[in-house]
């Protein structure tokens, strides 16, 4: 096919076609090829490698691509494919790949890398390598070699003779506790750097530069020493003070114990027609093995504390249930509160005391028994469980031998 068939057989690509060629330094004329254009129209990214078969064959060998405006490359557009002329045209634009981001022709690509903030430079001071954009930052901050004033005496020293303040480069603040042994380098002898007081601990305040210091101690030697009487007092008494504390801690965890429990009921376990006998889980309290039971027999509810291992110590408890029923269209506060005083002798699971939760009417003023849907009807608490709070206060009794 000639060219003149070409043109006659397929339409000149419209200018928005046009725009759709790909950038390539040799395809900026895509009136000159328009079944190539027709062909990569869909494609622009992929470049001329892009072109199905059939634009292929209507390439001929005796296309001329030249272009001197743009790139030296001759030669026919078939050859200009198959030789991927595009990845090698010295036109074409690149990444820099020093990190930048910058978008640079190639044949421009090592002037630009030869000024990239993102390049490599030596530091005159220390040598190390360092990228150009992070050089004024190494000097101000952290090059080693670089020469710095003292910010107390002014003398000048390299930057890793200067030492350091509890582990910091250089600077103290305003109040800040500074010691002999917080600092390296040259601020372990520098005269003018301010020091805390070696009493600081004790109760001096005092914060002055290393050249008056020993003038300070010579002239509050009494006031120091009666700082260190003073705080010396103080630790003693504190010692005296945690040593009876532990001597009681001991002696009342021998004898008392107070704790607090909250017992979630099954309301499914609890609800229904027939009597019900619930437990709780077991627990210890002064080596005691303790559980709850509640009891229902219709719609009279009770509750009490069982003891399982025998044990024949007198001992004192007390113990009170608190829940929340439903009362009318209100709910209220219900509980069961009772003490034991005596020895605990008998069988396994002995009862401790029992009784009926009940809560005070004060237009009647008479103390009402709670029923068991009473205690169903509140959700205050738990939806799924009726929550019994109690209080176990246990005393041991017994002789103390002194």
């Amino acid at each position: 096919m000639s060219r003149a068939d070409a043109t006659d057989a397929d339409p000149q690509p419209t200018p928005d076609e046009s725009a759709n060629v790909p950038e390539d330094p040799l395809l900026q004329k895509p009136s000159r090829f328009p079944d190539a254009v027709d062909a990569a129209a869909n494609k622009p990214s992929r470049g001329p490698d892009a072109l199905d078969a059939a634009a292929r064959r209507r390439l001929t060998e005796e296309e001329d691509v030249s272009d001197s405006g743009r790139c030296a490359y001759t030669g026919t557009l078939a050859a200009y494919v198959e030789s991927k002329h595009a990845g090698t045209c010295q036109l074409r634009m690149v990444k820099c790949p020093l990190g930048c981001n910058d978008i640079v022709v190639f044949s421009e690509l090592e002037r630009h890398k030869s000024t990239c903030s993102h390049r490599l430079v030596t530091c005159a001071n220390c040598a190390m390598k360092i990228k150009e954009q992070l050089l004024d930052s190494h000097l101000a901050k952290a090059c080693p070699e670089k020469s710095v004033q003292c910010r107390y005496c002014k003398v000048q020293l390299k930057r890793k003779n200067m030492g350091k303040i509890k582990g910091r480069d250089s600077i103290s603040y305003p109040g800040q506790i500074i010691f002999e042994t917080d600092l390296t380098g040259h601020y372990n002898c520098c005269p003018k750097i301010p020091l805390t007081c070696e009493f600081h601990p004790f109760g001096c305040t005092a914060m002055l530069p290393r050249q008056r210091m020993a003038a300070h101690h010579a002239e509050k030697a009494q006031h120091h020493a009666s700082l260190v009487a003073k705080e010396t007092k103080r630790i003693k008494d504190d010692m005296s003070k945690t040593k009876r504390e532990m001597k009681m801690g001991i002696e009342n965890s021998s004898k008392r114990v107070k704790k607090n429990f909250r017992w979630n009921v099954d309301r499914d376990e609890l609800s229904g027609d027939g009597n019900k006998s619930i437990d709780s889980k077991s627990f210890v309290v002064g080596g005691y093995d303790l559980f709850f039971r509640l009891t229902a027999e219709g719609q009279s509810v009770k509750v009490g504390l069982f003891v399982k291992n025998l044990s024949y110590e007198d001992i004192r408890i007390t113990v009170k249930f608190e829940a929340c029923a439903v009362v009318g269209d209100d709910c209220e506060e219900v509980s069961f509160e009772f003490d034991f005083d005596g020895e605990l002798e008998g069988s396994n699971n002995e009862e401790i005391a029992a009784g009926n939760l009940s809560w005070y009417d004060e237009e009647d003023g008479d103390d009402i028994t709670v029923k068991k849907d009473h205690l169903l009807g509140c959700h205050c608490m738990s939806d799924q469980h009726v929550v019994i709070q109690a209080t176990i206060d246990l005393s041991l009794g017994g002789e103390e031998i002194v």
